[in-house]
């Protein structure tokens, strides 16, 4: 088998290197020398030296012939890797499009969100101030706040519609008593009132008779109309 001199060797390292690390000259320079230095333990005499001469040339081509083949495997697995890497490349999906829709009606964005470093879009911006406004400005007393959702106009059409239906109602009774009487503004303020009470104290699950008794719900309804007037109102 023919060797290959150091010539020939940097030849090789030269077209592999692109591929690969090339194995530095200086240590196929310290294999040799430690051949050398092995071989120069050996007997001196001139017989020696001579059969000598033979063994270290083919021991140190046949430490050449192994780093060639070990280069040779090298660009081998090179080339196993690269073709790797290019059947993974091959298996990844380029949309065409840049948003791409689901089963579902999702929708998924190809390209990746960029860091926002910006202000914040004026779309995004919220130009609200919050408080109260216009008339809600005045409004100092509970009373006040209230009316600004159920104004004196709505509480006036509530109480002509309601003496409508109590004028008819009041045929049915034998005693004109003060319970089927005509009713007033500020009497449907009231009853509003009661309706509200009930509903922060979480008594509107009770009968009107149990809002109305003091062992159940104190005096807090009681105090401010009769049962039977509050529930003729309410149906009226």
């Amino acid at each position: 088998m023919t060797s290959l001199n150091e010539d020939e060797i940097y030849a090789i390292l030269s077209r592999v290197g692109d591929e690969e690390e090339a194995v530095p000259l200086n240590d196929l320079d310290s294999e040799v020398e430690d051949i050398l230095e092995t071989d120069s333990e050996q007997p001196t005499d001139a017989s020696s030296d001579s059969n000598d001469e033979p063994l270290r040339a083919s021991n140190i081509s046949r430490r050449r012939r192994i780093n060639s083949s070990d280069l040779s495997d090298r660009a081998r697995l090179t080339e196993q890797i690269s073709s790797g890497e290019r059947k993974q490349a091959a298996q990844i999906i380029f949309p065409s499009n840049n948003n791409l829709r689901g089963k579902n009606g999702h929708k998924w964005s190809a390209q990746s969100s960029e860091a926002r470093t910006s202000r914040t879009q004026s779309r995004n911006v919220v130009h609200i101030i919050q408080g109260p406004k216009n008339e809600a400005k005045t409004a100092i007393t509970p009373l006040e706040q209230f009316k600004l959702f159920v104004s004196d106009s709505m509480v006036s059409i509530i109480v002509l519609n309601t003496n409508v239906e109590i004028s008819t109602k009041r045929e049915k009774y034998a005693a004109k008593t003060a319970t089927v009487s005509d009713t007033c503004a500020k009497e449907i303020y009231a009853l509003i009132g009661l309706l509200l009470l009930a509903a922060r104290k979480k008594d509107n699950h009770l009968t009107t008779a149990e809002l109305f008794d003091p062992a159940e719900s104190g005096i807090k309804y009681i105090s401010d109309m009769s049962k039977d007037r509050f529930a003729f109102l309410l149906n009226c």
